[in-house]
């Protein structure tokens, strides 16, 4: 430090204690480096400053009391900020939204471990793990590693007993090979495997009565893996005949995730026989799924008569697709008078596919004395669905006082739809916050609508992996970014969960490429699973490919699905058969049901035919429906009619909303004398 000159400099001393060993800074030191400007930054673990503790001196030798008075002249220098092992809410809060992995995982175990640890001391502990299966190193210790972080990986998140991990390590060990590895001592494995890295980080973290759970890092860190084995058959079997019942839920569940439907099967099975509805509804979901009504009916009723809540509505769905609406309708009642918020939502998605007002807020009126919160809750969303804000308003925010956060997830939904976007925003974070996952992609797709991109992609990348919709989201806007080989990833990963509307995507997304074959196929698969999007832009390429059969054939499948986007379309292909009064009819058709694109197309259409007036009429409308190119219409109907000044605005409207107009916009300023304007746009690359 003697050859420190003035200026901008900071010194770390990471890990403080190992620079108070010799040899070692002393307070000269750091008083030359303050005098020199310097700003000195030293960090130390509590239990290290413990050590050179005045208390620590009696006892000691004349070195060491020499290094101790040392060590306490520069720490006496000190501004001492003490920072808590765990970060505080609103540290934790600040970093929820943030795309790396592994902050994602050290801040979901913030309650029982600190991120700074588990970041820190997780890698280290990882490659001693992998490290002790070595001969003679700590295989057994490893194995009984090994069978925890596995319990961890088929949903035991709770400690697991001594005798427990006693009792299957040895599969761990023989797969590895057995005695021929020269395991330790039963003793020194635990010895070992629980032996502090940092504070309180070790491979088996005891916990209680002789019970042990793995460090959170160690099955987080394999998930991550690509091509991560699976856990093995012995550890559900061992799991499943060995543990309470209490754990066959979370067993089954994971099972799932692995795709072990057979093992979540017997898990539930086992589950309903101990009395518990849990168990016996995901019997009834399987059964579903399997297409067999009359089993899942009956699982459904068990779960019920076992204390499920959640069992009344998939109870009910049950019996209405299989021609029961009133036995279902009564279902649904019981479920929603018991409060189960998924049979109260079916309940009043039902009434308002009927426009049963009346019925469906004398319903949930009647629920206000012994469910109130979300009796509340749910008059609100009635309300908001039949545009009454200022009651819909009154029902969400008394449902708030009383402690629903639910209804904040409708109170974004009420300010987006009165167009106030900040508090949509922030009543949406509220609900995300709380868990509601509709809440976060109504959030995204509101940032979206608002252009702010990367606010969207942050919270979509953030739960990507888990939900699909999002993954479905992300996609979107990584195609319309120029990632397209990124989007192509999300499209398929939603593809391989069932999602059909991806594939329509993904064809719009590679025809883009020129892989038009590649394409067509997954626009017919799509299609051909109800897909009326798929079937629209089918009839679009026959039309355009004037194939005039297939066109018609794809266009009447779309319209029959309730596709509005196809009477413009159908309108296009009457057009190119030259049937301009069929196109007349199918155009207005899409007008009276909000399509804007045949507003726009009907407005060309009337414009060749001489009839300015209503040209303009019809794409104002369209403006003010949200389409740009009826814009780029106004403003081109205007030069034809030598109305510069009127085109002017049109085409900036147009070039913001990225219409390609830049061009002639540019030679209207020339002949307006607007030559500033017309630099600027120039100057821009011809972009707004």
């Amino acid at each position: 430090m003697a050859h420190l000159e003035k200026g901008n400099l900071t010194i770390w001393l990471d890990d403080l204690e190992r620079f108070l060993s010799p040899p070692a800074v002393t307070g000269e030191m750091i008083d030359a480096a303050l005098q020199a400007g310097a700003v000195v930054i030293g960090t130390i673990r509590a239990e290290q400053l413990s050590l050179v503790s005045p208390r620590m001196m009696p006892g000691q030798n004349s070195q060491l009391q020499a290094s101790l008075r040392n060590s306490r002249g520069v720490i006496s220098r000190s501004h001492v900020i003490y920072l808590d092992r765990r970060w505080s809410e609103q540290e934790i809060s600040r970093v929820r939204g943030v795309d790396d992995p592994r902050l994602k995982d050290a801040v979901r175990h913030s309650s029982e471990v600190g991120i700074a640890e588990y970041l820190a001391a997780g890698p280290q502990l990882m490659l001693d793990w992998r490290s002790a299966w070595a001969p003679g190193l700590n295989p057994r210790g490893a194995s009984l590693v090994a069978a925890a972080v596995d319990f961890r990986r088929i949903g035991i998140g709770w400690p697991i007993p001594r005798q427990v991990l006693l009792g299957i390590h040895d599969e761990y060990l023989k797969q590895r090979g057995g005695a021929r590895l020269r395991p330790e001592s039963t003793q020194d494995a635990f010895h070992w495997a629980t032996q502090p890295l940092h504070a309180t980080s070790s491979l088996l973290i005891p916990d209680g009565d002789d019970a042990y759970v793995a460090f959170d890092y160690l099955p987080d860190a394999i998930s991550r893996e690509h091509n991560s084995p699976r856990p093995p058959d012995f550890i559900w079997e061992y799991a499943i005949e060995t543990l309470p019942p209490k754990a066959l839920h979370f067993i089954g569940h994971k099972a799932e995730e692995f795709g072990r439907v057979e093992i979540a099967e017997r898990a539930y099975a086992l589950s309903a026989d101990a009395g518990m509805g849990e168990g016996s509804f995901h019997l009834g979901y399987f059964a579903t799924q399997r297409g067999e009504p009359e089993e899942a009916e009956y699982w459904f009723r068990r779960a019920i008569s076992q204390g499920n809540l959640l069992a009344h509505a998939n109870l009910a769905i049950t019996l209405q697709q299989n021609g029961r609406p009133t036995e279902a309708l009564e279902i649904l009642r019981t479920g929603a008078s018991k409060g189960d918020h998924a049979s109260a939502h079916h309940l009043a998605s039902l009434y308002v596919e009927e426009k049963n007002w009346i019925a469906a807020e004398d319903f949930f009126e009647g629920l206000l004395e012994t469910r109130p919160s979300m009796a509340k809750m749910i008059l609100g969303r009635l309300k908001l669905d039949q545009g009454s804000y200022d009651m819909a308003w009154d029902w969400l925010n008394a449902a708030v006082l009383d402690g629903n956060n639910e209804a904040y997830f409708y109170l974004g939904r009420l300010h987006e739809e009165r167009g106030d976007v900040d508090s949509a925003e922030e009543s949406y974070e509220i609900a995300t916050l709380h868990g509601f996952s509709r809440a976060r992609n109504n959030l995204a797709t509101l940032l979206y609508r608002a252009r702010r991109l990367e606010d969207a992609e942050r919270i979509l990348r953030a739960v990507s992996q888990k939900d699909s919709r999002a993954a479905f989201n992300l996609a979107i806007i990584l195609g319309e970014t120029g990632r397209e080989s990124e989007a192509e990833d999300f499209y398929r990963s939603c593809i391989e969960s069932g999602s059909i509307s991806a594939k329509t995507n993904l064809a719009v997304l590679i025809s883009r490429q020129g892989r038009e074959s590649e394409a067509m196929i997954l626009l017919r698969e799509a299609a051909s699973a109800g897909d009326s999007h798929a079937m629209y832009a089918l009839a679009g390429r026959f039309r355009r490919a004037r194939n005039t059969r297939e066109a018609l054939s794809w266009c009447n499948k779309a319209i029959e699905a309730g596709s509005v986007d196809s009477y413009s379309e159908m309108g296009l292909i009457q057009e190119s058969m030259g049937n301009a009064k069929a196109a007349r009819f199918w155009y207005r058709r899409g007008v009276e049901l909000g399509d804007m694109a045949a507003a726009v197309c009907l407005g060309y259409l009337m414009e060749r035919s001489g009839k300015h007036k209503e040209a303009i009429r019809l794409y104002e409308r369209a403006a003010e429906g949200g389409s740009s190119h009826a814009y780029f219409h106004i403003g081109k109907l205007h030069v034809r009619r030598r109305n510069l000044n009127r085109a002017v605005p049109a085409l900036e409207s147009a070039l913001d909303q990225g219409e390609d107009v830049a061009e002639l916009l540019m030679s209207i300023y020339d002949a307006l004398g607007e030559h500033e304007k017309r630099n600027r746009l120039a100057a821009k690359g011809g972009n707004s």
